[in-house]
């Protein structure tokens, strides 16, 4: 298994919400590096579910909590709380917000978390496109381009099955991977006047 050749003690599954609510509340005014994972594509779809939600607190840490996943430690009623803290971040003008192939996760949120979206979008998507826009755009192309390593970290990963113990590392790394990513385009954009 792909996830066992690795090492990915710095993906951890938030169980609390106390700890959720501390995270939420140490990321506004900060750059938000984050992924929602999900049942499809079909975001408008009555039996689309939001199944993970990830983010980064620091290069050496991703975290992922579960929503509306079979292996969810959370009810609905907590579910909704879980989004209502979230929703503040997502409406933090202060917040830099990062992702890959972000129109879509704003469905997402748009559905679950708030109509509120406030602050500067990043996709590293887009900045991948304007570096090179013949290069594949892809979060999972781009990784494999610039971490070899990595490349393949979501062979496993049936979005609508797999259990948490292969979508909560694959959420962490995708997470990390915006970070790491952000980081080497921002000077090269820079640099090439974009």
């Amino acid at each position: 298994s792909f996830f066992m050749r690795k090492n990915f003690a710095n993906t951890y599954e938030v169980t609390q919400l106390e700890d959720f609510k501390r995270d939420m509340e140490f990321l506004r005014g900060k750059v938000l590096y984050f992924d929602f994972e999900s049942t499809g594509l079909d975001y408008w779809s009555l039996d689309f579910k939001a199944t993970a939600f990830g983010y980064v607190l620091s290069p050496e840490c991703a975290r992922v909590i579960m929503l509306d996943h079979q292996d969810s430690p959370w009810n609905q009623d907590q579910l909704r709380e879980i989004y209502s803290v979230m929703a503040p971040l997502f409406s933090c003008r202060k917040t830099i917000k990062v992702a890959a192939n972000i129109k879509y996760d704003l469905h997402i949120i748009r559905r679950y978390v708030t109509e509120n979206i406030q602050g500067q979008l990043e996709d590293v998507l887009m900045m991948q496109f304007v570096l090179d826009p013949t290069a594949k755009c892809s979060l999972k192309a781009i990784v494999a381009h610039y971490y070899p390593e990595f490349a393949g970290y979501d062979d496993e990963v049936d979005f609508k099955t797999s259990p948490k113990d292969v979508l909560i590392p694959y959420c962490g790394i995708d997470c990390l991977m915006l970070y790491f990513l952000r980081l080497k385009f921002i000077p090269l954009l820079l640099e090439n006047g974009a």
